[in-house]
């Protein structure tokens, strides 16, 4: 949950920085001075935002890891670097639609234009990425934080053991899914109604053991993909939420009935709990219900 802990202020930073807030058609029509702050909050936001994957990664490691260091962190970011790379290597070479287009750039080699990785552009996986690595290294931390090697390779022992062994998972993890993503997400892309139906029975029977927030994270924020046309100009963008704002036609089928619930009520229900305390008890409900 660390993670998520840190969206709300993403979020506010974001939605300060829009162009209808304290930008051009808002105040800083009127204030011209506010649209340089208007670009730094939207620029602090999105630099939360943009790294969900690496920041969910190390989260997720510290959280699972009973007695977990500075070194499960480390082992997550090692982790997550050499799975970006490897699984993007695999997309470009695939050469698949969407993900192609994504990864991939034109750039002059001897005079001649050639497809090039452009590693500029988030991984497809997006955030589901991050979570994996991020279980990866909390359960080898687990399992090899006290490992004891031969005399000549002590240095490389213990908690430096880590990272490289995670390192090695990491690639395994980067090949099948640079292999298999493609296939899964044509087939909930192409299958709208039904991926959503399988989507909302799951999402009701994780919530109880706090599970829900792992599948929401891929079909808000990783899958599906789509090409949104904003402005005139196409632009890709991953997972149902992202996809909805950039205004993608029929997007947003994974999120329907939730916000009415999440909004709403949740609220009447926390309020109802809160007025069903005994009165000296409230002061200590409502602080639970509203945090």
């Amino acid at each position: 949950m660390m993670p998520i802990a840190v969206l709300p202020a993403a979020g506010l930073l974001l939605r300060f920085g829009q162009d209808d807030l304290l930008g051009k058609d808002g105040l800083g029509g009127v204030w011209p001075w506010m649209l340089p702050v208007a670009k730094v909050l939207a620029a602090a936001g999105g630099a939360l935002f943009d790294n969900l994957p690496i920041l969910f990664a190390i989260g997720v490691a510290i959280g699972f890891a009973r007695k977990a260091d500075g070194s499960t962190a480390l082992a997550a970011l090692v982790g997550y670097l050499v799975f970006d790379r490897v699984s993007k290597t695999l997309f470009f070479d695939a050469g698949h639609g969407a993900v192609y287009d994504k990864v991939v750039i034109q750039s002059l080699v001897d005079g001649s234009p050639s497809p090039q990785l452009n590693l500029g552009v988030q991984n497809p996986t997006g955030v589901l990425g991050g979570i994996i690595i991020g279980i990866t290294a909390a359960l080898l931390w687990e399992r090899f934080y006290r490992i004891k090697l031969p005399a000549w390779l002590a240095f490389f022992g213990g908690r430096r053991f880590v990272p490289i062994i995670t390192a090695v998972a990491a690639l395994l993890l980067g090949v099948v899914f640079g292999l298999l993503w493609r296939p899964v997400g044509d087939w909930l892309s192409a299958h709208g109604t039904a991926g959503a139906g399988i989507y909302g029975v799951a999402n009701r029977l994780l919530i109880p053991i706090g599970l829900h927030h792992f599948l929401n994270t891929i079909v808000w924020f990783t899958l599906p993909e789509c090409h949104a046309g904003v402005d005139g100009a196409t632009r890709n963008a991953a997972g149902d939420l992202n996809c909805y704002f950039a205004g993608e036609q029929g997007a947003g089928i994974f999120m329907t009935g939730f916000f009415p619930v999440m909004m709403f009520g949740l609220l009447g229900a926390a309020i109802a709990m809160w007025r069903a305390a005994p009165p000296d008890k409230r002061k200590t409900v409502g602080g639970i219900m509203l945090s």
